[in-house]
């Protein structure tokens, strides 16, 4: 089995409760401490086998083997990737059913990163994340007053769209918003607004 590690926490002593999103959804593992045991980090994606515990509802993490990408070896984009992975666990963690779209998104993340900016990539996927959810506005009609938006588009959390006079927030060019709404792909923004679509970001997904 292959999955992406979330979030870690240590149990007793060097235990590790492991939290991994694969194709199957998003499952705690247990894992015991050793003598040889590798180390695990967030953003690493792993193949490995789990084994029931027993007198207890977790698996046991065992035979792990981690598939190294080139950004695991970059820590300006492993810290992004982090960010991003715990906003994602958060938002996650209390669905008991999800289907292989959130690990497929992972997985095309992974692929993107050597093509664009980590964030920028980070973003489109945030995007597909919201339409997938049924979250992303596909009008530029302010949430606040429910009229359309002309010219300046500011964003709040969740991407959604106000007058710049009806709430606080960043502002964007329309058609630059309006094509990211519909394609989920931030193409037409330049660097410093992708730095603030991601302080958006950071505000929960």
């Amino acid at each position: 089995m292959q999955g992406y590690i979330l979030k870690t926490s240590k149990v007793k002593d060097e235990d590790l409760l492991v939290q991994i999103l694969s194709n199957s959804g998003l499952e705690s593992f247990y894992r015991f401490y050793g003598l040889r045991h590798s180390y695990l980090t967030v953003g690493y994606k792993i193949d490995f086998e789990s084994q029931p515990v027993v007198n207890r509802d977790l698996k046991r993490l065992r035979h792990i083997l981690h598939l190294n990408y080139d950004y695991n070896h970059n820590y300006e984009v492993m810290q992004i990737w982090q960010s991003f992975l715990e906003l994602l666990y958060q938002h996650l963690k209390d669905n008991s059913h999800l289907d292989a779209f959130y690990f497929e998104l992972l997985e095309s993340c992974s692929q993107d990163f050597n093509q664009q900016s980590t964030q920028r990539t980070i973003l489109n996927a945030y995007l597909k994340l919201l339409k997938k959810e049924g979250r992303l506005s596909q009008d530029l009609n302010c949430i606040v007053c429910e009229q359309n938006i002309q010219n300046q588009v500011n964003l709040i959390k969740g991407f959604l769209p106000v007058h710049p006079n009806c709430s606080n927030g960043f502002g964007f060019h329309q058609k630059s918003v309006q094509y990211a709404l519909k394609q989920q792909n931030t193409m037409y923004f330049e660097d410093e607004e992708i730095e603030r679509l991601w302080q958006i970001l950071m505000w929960g997904l």
